[in-house]
Parts: C-alpha cells; sequence; structure tokens
C-alpha cells in the first residue's frame, strides 16, 4: 500500500468561537466529564440529536482501486469492490497456479517415458511382427516375418541385468499411474460450512477440488496432505530415478538404499512447488475456537495453506465480562501467533489495495512453507454504510489490522524475513495529518491530528454514542488530545480528560471526551504496534540504546580530542609567552648595553 503523507485536506474544517462558561457550571460540567471519563456513563442529549462520526474520516478517504483487473496467462478477471472479493481472486489465483508452473515438467515426465520405453524396448515379438508387416507388407508370400524377427540383432534389454529391468519396469509403471496426478489435480480447496453457500452460488473453484469440512476443517486438511504427497512423492521419486537410470548414473549400491526410504522431505524446493496447492478457507470465528487444531496442523509444518476470512469491524465484547474487564482483554492476534511458530509463511493484508492483496496471496501459495493468508473483508451492513476501502484504511492507520508479511523461506538474517512497510505511515505509532481549520474570522489555521483507535472506532455511529460532546465554552487546557494522553505518564494524567475531533455534516468541528475504557483499547492497539516495529527494526528500543552508546562513546572521544587540543593550544600559548618575554628581556638587556657602551 502507498503510505499516506501528512495531506491537507481540500475542504477545511471549521470553529465556532464561544466565551467561557460561568465558573460554577464550568465546575459543574467538569465533575460530569470526569465521572464520564471513569464510568463511561453520561447524559449526552446533542449526541442523539445530531450526527457526528471521526473528523479525519475525511481525510483518510482513498479513491477506490476497483473495479481492479487481472490478466495471467492469457486469462482475465476484473475484480469488484465487495464481499466475497477475495474468494474470487483465490479461485482465479487456484484456476491458473500450476499452468505453467507445471508445463514444463509434464513435458519432462513424457519424454522420460518415451526413453525409457526405448531403454526397456517394450514391444512385444508380435508387436515387431507388425511393425515389419506395415515395412515389408508387399513382400508378405516371400517373407516369414515370424521366423526374420529371430534373425534380427537383439536389443539393449537382452543387456540389461534382471533387478535393473525390474526397476525400470517400476518406475515406468509409477510415471504413467502417477502422472495423472499432475493431469487432474490442480488444486484442493477444503471449506467450512458457513462458506458453502456463497462457494456453490458463484460456482466457485471448478476447476479443483471442493470439499466441505463437516467435521474438523484442519483435521482434515491435514489427512489430505497425507493422502495427496504420498502420491506425488512416488511421482518424483519415480522421476528422479528415471533420470538417474536414463543418464546411466543409477549406482545401486547407493541409490537403492537412498531411495528406499526416500520421502517427501527430500524433495527440492522448485519439486515442492509443483505439489498440488491445498487450501483451508475459514472465517476469524471458525479460527478462534479451533486454534488448537490449526497449531497442531501447522507444527507439523507441513506446506498447507489457511484463509481466514475475518470481517470484524471492531472488537467483539465478551458477553460474559463487565466492560471494563473485557477492555482490558488482549486482542488474539493470528499473524503473531503464526510468526512465533516460525515456520509459516504470513501474509495479512486488507481488501483497500488489491495488487498488494494479488501478490501477497500468490507468494504465500507459492511457499514450500505452510502459509497462513488472513485477509480484512469489512462487513459494512451492520454498522455503517462506508465504503469498504474507507473502513480497510481506518482500520490499518487505527492499528486495529495492520498488513504484515513474514517470510521464514526467503532470507537467512530473521530481521529480513519481515516487513510492515505496506502499512500507513509505517514509523509512526500513530499516522499523521494536516487539517486546515477555518474560525468564523475566516482566519485559516493548520493543526497536526494523529489518527489513533479511538479515531477508528468513532467512524461507527453507534461507537460515537459512546464518547461526549464537549461544548466550546467548557474547553480548558485539561483536555488532551488522546495520542499525547497515552504518552503521558500516569502520574501526569490525573484531572487530564483524553479528547478526539468529531465533525457533523457541515464540517464544522468538536471536541468529544473518550471513556476510560477506549484510553484501555487504544493502549492495547498502540502496544501491539509497537510490538511489530520492534520486530521490523522501526524505533526499535534496543537500536535506540545501541545508538545512544555509540554517541555516548563519540562525544567522549571528542571530549578527550577537544581536551587535548585545548591542552595543546595552552601549551602553545605558554611557550608562545615566553619566548615573547624572553626575547623582551634580550632587547632590553641589549638595549641597555648599547646604552653604557
Amino acid at each position: 500500500m502507498e503510505n499516506i503523507e501528512n495531506t491537507v485536506h481540500e475542504n477545511s474544517f471549521h470553529l465556532k468561537k464561544t466565551s467561557t462558561a460561568p465558573e460554577q457550571e464550568m465546575k459543574d460540567f467538569w465533575k460530569d466529564l470526569r465521572h464520564f471519563y471513569r464510568t463511561a456513563e453520561k447524559n449526552d442529549e446533542e449526541l442523539n440529536s445530531k450526527t457526528y462520526h471521526a473528523a479525519l474520516q475525511d481525510v483518510i478517504q482513498k479513491e477506490s482501486a476497483y473495479p481492479y483487473k487481472i490478466i495471467e496467462n492469457h486469462k482475465e478477471i476484473i475484480l469488484e469492490e465487495e464481499e466475497n472479493m477475495p474468494l474470487f481472486m483465490l479461485d482465479f489465483i487456484m484456476s491458473s497456479y500450476q499452468i505453467q508452473n507445471r508445463k514444463k515438467f509434464k513435458e519432462d515426465v513424457k519424454r522420460v517415458i518415451e526413453v525409457l520405453k526405448t531403454i526397456l524396448d517394450v514391444d512385444s515379438k508380435s508387436s515387431q511382427i507388425l511393425k515389419l508387416k506395415e515395412n515389408y507388407g508387399f513382400a508378405a508370400e516371400m517373407i516369414a516375418f515370424e521366423k526374420m524377427v529371430d534373425l534380427l540383432p537383439k536389443s539393449a534389454k537382452s543387456d540389461l541385468s534382471k533387478s535393473r529391468i525390474q526397476r525400470l519396469k517400476s518406475i515406468l509403471n509409477d510415471l504413467q499411474k502417477f502422472n495423472n496426478f499432475i493431469e487432474k489435480q490442480h488444486g484442493i480447496v477444503v471449506y467450512e460450512k458457513a462458506l458453502k453457500t456463497v462457494i456453490e452460488k458463484n460456482l466457485l473453484f471448478k476447476g479443483v477440488r471442493t470439499i466441505e469440512a463437516k467435521t474438523n476443517a484442519f483435521e482434515l486438511t491435514e489427512d489430505l496432505f497425507k493422502h495427496e504427497i504420498r502420491s506425488f512423492t512416488i511421482l518424483m521419486k519415480a522421476f528422479k530415478m528415471a533420470q538417474l537410470e536414463i543418464e546411466d548414473e543409477y549406482e545401486e549400491e547407493f541409490h537403492d538404499d537412498y531411495f528406499e526410504h526416500f520421502d517427501w522431505h527430500h524433495l527440492q524446493e522448485d519439486e515442492l512447488r509443483l505439489f498440488v496447492p491445498i487450501l483451508c478457507i475459514t472465517d476469524q470465528k471458525y479460527l478462534n475456537n479451533h486454534l488448537t487444531s490449526f497449531g497442531k496442523m501447522m507444527a507439523v509444518n507441513h506446506p498447507v495453506n489457511v484463509v481466514i476470512i475475518n470481517q470484524e469491524l471492531v472488537s467483539e465484547p465478551n458477553p460474559q465480562l463487565k466492560w471494563v474487564d473485557s477492555s482490558y482483554k488482549f486482542r488474539q492476534e493470528i499473524a503473531a501467533l503464526a510468526i512465533a511458530q516460525r515456520n509459516i509463511f504470513t501474509f495479512q493484508s486488507t481488501i483497500a489495495e488489491p495488487a498488494l492483496l494479488y501478490e501477497g496471496v500468490k507468494k504465500a501459495l507459492g511457499s514450500y512453507a505452510p502459509s497462513l493468508i488472513h485477509i480484512s473483508v469489512p462487513s459494512n451492513v451492520r454498522m455503517t454504510t462506508l465504503s469498504r476501502t474507507l473502513l480497510a484504511n481506518a482500520a490499518n492507520a487505527g492499528r486495529y489490522f495492520p498488513m504484515v508479511q513474514y517470510d521464514p523461506i526467503k532470507f537467512s538474517e530473521w530481521g529480513r524475513r519481515f516487513s510492515i512497510t505496506s502499512n500507513i505511515q509505517p514509523t509512526n505509532l500513530w499516522p499523521s495529518y494536516s487539517i486546515s481549520i477555518r474560525s468564523e474570522d475566516d482566519e485559516v489555521q493548520n493543526i497536526e491530528m494523529n489518527f489513533t483507535y479511538a479515531d477508528y472506532k468513532a467512524i461507527f455511529p453507534e461507537k460515537v454514542k459512546e464518547l461526549m460532546i464537549i461544548p466550546a465554552e467548557f474547553e480548558t487546557d485539561q483536555l488532551i488530545p488522546v495520542s499525547e494522553f497515552l504518552e503521558m505518564d500516569l502520574k501526569d494524567r490525573f484531572e487530564k480528560i483524553p479528547f478526539i475531533y468529531l465533525a457533523d455534516d457541515n464540517h464544522e468541528l468538536f471536541k468529544a471526551a473518550v471513556p476510560y475504557v477506549w484510553i484501555l483499547s487504544c493502549q492495547e492497539r498502540a502496544d501491539y504496534w509497537a510490538f511489530l516495529q520492534e520486530l521490523a527494526g522501526f524505533n526499535s528500543y534496543k537500536v535506540r540504546l545501541a545508538v545512544e552508546e555509540k554517541n555516548k562513546e563519540l562525544n567522549e572521544v571528542l571530549e578527550k580530542e577537544k581536551k587535548k587540543l585545548e591542552e595543546d593550544r595552552l601549551k602553545i600559548t605558554q611557550q608562545a609567552e615566553e619566548k615573547a618575554v624572553a626575547t623582551a628581556a634580550q632587547r632590553l638587556v641589549n638595549a641597555l648595553m648599547e646604552g653604557e657602551i
């Protein structure tokens, strides 16, 4: 995703001026305000009578990349910004994924089969007679073809040992038998039952084998892998043995034992990429309810692909917990769990950037490591009518759904495996934007505002109702922006109230107080984003310490050099002064002596 830099929105906001409220009204209001911050309880009629939204919602909006066209292997698809877009994209990738990848291999298998037939001279006596009759049929009355076959020179087959003939026949049989694996098997998609209607209604994955998981989807996927990899391994083993035989490099003493214990772990990276891609597609809730089986499947390091479709807009509260207790809960981050496994290719993205999503999914499927593809597909039915692109960008800016890529195969240096550069302003804790505010006197002022998780939540009307509007006459310097409030020590937060800016339909700005439970959520999101930044090398604490230590060492060296230079300067100055005094004294003596003369 292209980073969104600081910009001034073309439509400026405006603020109304007002006089400060009387002292007693101010005290009463702030008493209610502090009660609201602690408990989220309020009586705010204005929020029920007007429509507000996060002010930065208007700034963060980007032009949609849809409709988006993909052309691959002479096939084409146009993707629309809709709920099932990732499934259409996956269907397109699966339908063309192995076309080019397997083309050369299929040709190689056919060539090897023909060469093996030649080596074995598999044509029978009867077939040889038929060939002679085809060539010399005009002399059928004069030639006894049965006797002629016996007089022909023996084929190379007669020079082969019985063990080699038996081995070659076995290789040829496996190649012919399991070549159907390459010809017919282009992919396997396992899906949990919640996706059945969508897949069948849209005729998805027709070019691959689809299986509805009526039991545990992850256990079923693992069982399918074990079955399919056996067939694939027999094929690849036969192909490798055939190549050695054709080059006359097969050594029974060494290779018999090697191939007797040959399994899929002996396959090379390019060979594993020929294996049929196996996808397991579920939604976020299904994964959360089956984390144990998911973890077991991924831990065995089999190259299967798990696709998670996440339609959550905000973290769903636990109905069994109190509101405050629920806010203390840390969100389960599937990408973090996968990265902690260390062996899983992890790709987490949104539908806002289809080009980025397409390339990431292809890389995940092309990896011979197990992969997790986690896609945010905001559902705008329940909470908002905003576009999915806006929702996805806001979720990313508010650090609710960061973009992550981790490739355990690509680099030996761990730090190069991990990337968060596709996120909005990845080096910042919160994205920063400059907005233009126009006063009633028509004076324009530009101010910097950070888009926090609180701002993200405030794009949803039902979440805005949880805030408390602060009328301009009650504003004081005790109001602190949420991003600054989060950076303050606990002791310094006392009596301060965090706020974000809301705007109405006329682009008028209002400050809205944020309750304590929202601050807890913001802290949790900031903590996770800082965790990702640390892994990616952005704002790294260890790096900062190392730089500070190196600067300290350099400053010490500079101080020593400075001190030495000062000492040298004083010494030279002292020597010059002494020399000057001596010279002056000598002149005085000379002058006195000349006077006596």
